[in-house]
This record gives structure tokens, C-alpha cells and sequence, in this order.
């Protein structure tokens, strides 16, 4: 598999390239962005190009390590099922249940949070 950061959508990496990594990315995207709400994270959109995913959990989160384990969580929901996101700038914000939610759950949300933030492209 190529290192390159030249992943293919399907290949189940999470390249640099995929990733918002700046406070000023992160900025644009929650404030210029949609949004939509979840019990257990918030997805924040910004039309673009390129699919470019960022993932946060706020100092809600009783502790480092539970704030890492929700950051992982995201990440991997992103990673399994990113062929689901358009392209654009997104924002995974987590929220505390998150760490108590079964994975099912989660994915199932993610599911019907996309498809509240792409309302015409979810039929089928």
C-alpha cells in the first residue's frame, strides 16, 4: 500500500491529506459551515472540493484520556464509513455520551445525521 497519502476512498486509511489539522481550517468550518446535532457528536459542513475531515472533543469530557478515546471513536466512524461523506470540509465534534454508546448506535447516527445535512442525496 502506497505511503504517499495518495489513498484510495475504500482502502480504510485516514491520510494527512483527508484531515483538517489547522485551528484556522477548524475555524472556517464552524463558523461558515452547517450543522447538525446528535446526542453523541455534531457534524459541522463547509462546501469544497476536497474531502477533508477534522475530528474534536471539548473539555467537557471529565478527563484527557476519555476525551482521546471519543477523539478515536470519531475517527474510526470516519474512517470505516467515509465513502458516506460528499466532498467538502467536515467537523466531528464529540459529546460525552459518545463513550457509552454501542458502535452500532454510532454508526446509525452518523447515518441519519448525514442524511438531515444532505437531504436530496439520501434517497435510495
Amino acid at each position: 500500500m502506497p505511503r504517499d497519502g495518495n489513498a484510495s476512498p475504500t482502502d480504510g486509511r485516514f491520510p494527512k491529506a483527508e484531515r483538517l489539522r489547522t485551528s484556522a481550517e477548524f475555524s472556517q468550518v464552524l463558523q461558515e459551515g452547517r450543522w447538525v446535532s446528535t446526542p453523541y457528536f455534531v457534524v459541522y459542513y463547509l462546501p469544497a472540493r476536497t474531502r477533508r475531515v477534522g475530528v474534536a472533543a471539548s473539555r467537557r469530557f471529565p478527563n484527557k484520556p476519555r476525551r482521546n478515546r471519543a477523539r478515536r471513536r470519531l475517527r474510526e466512524l470516519y474512517r470505516l464509513h467515509k465513502t458516506w461523506f460528499s466532498p467538502g470540509w467536515y467537523v466531528l465534534m464529540a459529546r460525552p455520551p459518545i463513550l457509552e454508546a454501542r458502535w452500532q448506535e454510532l454508526v446509525q447516527t452518523l447515518k441519519e445525521a448525514l442524511a438531515r445535512l444532505f437531504p436530496a442525496s439520501s434517497s435510495g
